[in-house]
This record gives structure tokens, sequence and C-alpha cells, in this order.
């Protein structure tokens, strides 16, 4: 199957293919893809699924674009192309971190760290909140480049309050970058990990872990979703290398200095994020993936 970008999905080419496709080479594809879930979702007419991101649409192609020309073309996407359950998932996602980072903009925390930022938008459709708050954008050089061009191209205004920090997760040090972009050690901070955790290797995830513990405050918070059941990735130049069990999860936060402070199932999921007024649900939820948020000790 041919996706809107003109990339194949469920691809299990060659390791040679892969490797081009690969983030270290070009933007990460699944970044595209979460954009284009999130334009479908800020075109929705269900006012209570409708989503907020009115920027995403910057990063995809005019081809792309074709998918949202019209209520058919739309539900043509999302019923043959996304499916139901991917699409809802992705709206119940950006509803649980978008209230997270609103929250705690509300009370001033002084850092956010944004982990894997891709085509994230809500430091630029939420800066108006942003008070004195630092936000970090740290993901890998191909992505973040491409991400600022595309913002300076479209004059979205950057704010001093953002600073990109450039790194491969799994090869050099959060530690050292994030110190060097003016991280403060020993700051109340939030850490959002959106849909990261699986395309990582557990070495990676236990390393992040480690950093966060050791370089932030007690009370300080990550937040991220995580992979519960082996399944393939749809696209073989970003595989999933990470999944773990809830209660697995909970020993490996506790090994690491962290309480679980809430976790959020998809049936969860669907009654906050996905159920309209009349108490239908609007859309399914993958079953196989979890939120979490964590508090260091």
């Amino acid at each position: 199957m041919i996706d809107p970008f003109g990339n194949i999905i469920g691809i299990t080419g060659s390791p040679l293919d892969a490797k081009k496709r690969s983030v270290e080479n070009k933007p990460s594809e699944s970044a595209t893809l979460l954009a284009f879930c999130r334009v479908l979702a800020a075109k929705d007419e269900r006012e209570e699924i409708k989503g907020p991101d009115y920027l995403a649409e910057l990063f995809l192609t005019e081809d792309a674009k074709k998918a949202f020309k019209d209520s058919a073309s739309r539900k043509w996407t999302i019923q043959k192309l996304i499916t139901s359950p991917k699409y809802g998932f992705s709206i119940a996602r950006t509803a649980y971190f978008d209230s997270l980072f609103k929250k705690y903009l509300s009370e001033n925390i002084p850092q956010i760290v944004i982990l894997g930022a891709g085509y994230d938008t809500r430091a630029y459709r939420l800066h108006n909140l942003l008070g004195t708050s630092k936000i970090f954008e740290v993901d890998i050089q191909t992505t973040q480049k491409s991400k600022i061009e595309i913002l300076e191209k479209n004059e979205i205004k950057i704010s001093e309050n953002i600073i990109y920090v450039s790194i491969n997760f799994e090869t050099e040090s959060l530690e050292e970058t994030l110190l060097n972009s003016g991280f403060v050690r020993g700051a109340k901070t939030l850490y959002v990990w959106e849909g990261v955790t699986y395309y990582l290797t557990e070495d990676a995830i236990e390393k992040t872990l480690k950093f966060i513990n050791a370089y932030s405050s007690k009370a300080s918070v990550v937040c991220f979703d995580y992979l519960a059941e082996k399944i393939e990735s749809m696209n073989a130049a970003e595989p999933y290398q990470f999944t773990i069990g809830k209660e697995e999860l909970r020993i490996l936060l506790s090994e690491y200095g962290f309480e679980i402070i809430e976790h959020i199932d998809f049936k969860e999921m669907e009654k906050r994020y996905l159920t309209l007024i009349d108490g239908s649900l609007a859309e399914e939820s993958l079953t196989y993936f979890n939120f979490v948020t964590a508090m260091v000790l």
C-alpha cells in the first residue's frame, strides 16, 4: 500500500532500502504520519474529538493534503488508509500530552524537555502559555532541521523560550547534549516522550530514565506512551524495538527511582477522549499502546 507521502506501508524491503530511509538519513517518516493524523483530527467535524493542531498541515506535501480536500476524502482516508483505531489513538494521545503540557505550564514549571520532538507543535500552538518556561526540543538532526526550515518558510514565530537540541538517542549522550544547551541541572522538569519509546533499545530507555532521575529535582515528571504487546512496525525503516508489560514497566520505573502517578489503557483513552456527547464511541483506539505519567521520587 502507498501512503499519502509516496512511501510504502508495511515494507519488508531490503536492509539497504530501510537504511536509506532511516532517521539518520532523512526526516522521520513516523513524525510525518503523526502530523498527517493530527491534520485529519483538526478537520474532524465532530467537536468533541476535533483536534487542536492547526499547524500540522505545514509538514505535509501537496499530494498528502489531497486526502483532506473534502469530508468524503477524509472519511475514506480514515477507514481505508489510517483505520479507526490508529486515528482514535492519535486523537487520544495528542489530547493527553496536550493536557499535561498545559497543566505544567500553568504551574510555571522552569523547563520542559520534549524527547524526540519530531513535528510536535505545542510550543508554537501554545506560545501564549509559555511564560518563562524553557522548552527543549530534542531530536535527531535530520528531522529537526526539516522542522525548523518549514517553520521559517511559513513565517511561524519561534519563541526565544524554545531551544533546539540535536541528538541521536542510540549513539549520543543526553547528559552532554542537554547540559551544553542551557538545561538547568536540578530544576523541576516535565519530560514529554511521545511516540518514541518503542523505537528505542532497552539500553537507550534505561539511560534516559537514569539521566532524568539524576539531573532533575524530585517531583519532576516524565510522560510517555509505550507498546505493551509485540507487533511489527508498519515502517521497516523505523522498526519497533522496545515492548514491555504494565507490571514490568512499574518495576523498571521503580528501579530507576520513579513512581507511576497515572496509567491509561485503551479503554480509558476511549472514555476520556473518543466518546461523543450522546455517549457513543467516535473512534476506537489501539489496544496495545498505553500512556504513563511517572514522578521522580
